[in-house]
């Protein structure tokens, strides 16, 4: 399979699939993350586990624009 082909049964089965679910994963558990389950909310990065209602859809750029931001904001190690 080539990455065209990956990229384009990723964004296919994403487009007909009623949930679609983004998460950033550390040492197997979800530290933050966003998902239309039962509407689209965020979970955010201080309380992964809550749910933050969003009126909009949460697209995978607007994630991936919120993880950099928390990269960018994070303490630099060393």
């Amino acid at each position: 399979m080539t990455l065209e082909q990956f990229e384009l049964e990723v964004t296919s089965a994403c487009a007909q699939s009623p949930v679609v679910a983004f998460a950033l994963i550390k040492a197997e558990r979800r530290i933050f993350g966003a998902d239309n389950t039962g509407g689209w909310h965020w979970h955010p990065v201080d309380k992964p586990e809550s749910h933050v209602p969003t009126s909009q859809a949460v697209t995978f750029t607007e994630f991936l624009g919120q993880i950099e931001a928390l990269l960018k904001a994070a303490p630099s190690s060393g």
